[in-house]
């Protein structure tokens, strides 16, 4: 993994096409033996719906609000 800085926040790059594959069999070996993380966000409703970041909407209302 390859660090690169935007702003006040830091980001990470695969650092190469070797790498990236030996991430995708990870994945596979966790997959085959059930190890799959299916829930994103927080796990109470509310906040799902409606989230505010520092400058921005987030949550289902925040993409209802964006794309109408």
């Amino acid at each position: 993994m390859r660090p690169r800085k935007q702003g006040r926040h830091e980001y990470f790059t695969i650092a190469s096409d070797k790498v990236a594959g030996v991430l995708e069999d990870i994945m596979g070996l966790a997959a085959d033996r059930g190890r799959l993380r299916t829930g994103t966000g927080p796990k109470d409703f509310g906040p799902r719906k409606v989230r505010v970041g520092d400058n921005h909407l987030a949550g289902a209302m925040g993409t209802q609000f964006l794309t109408a």
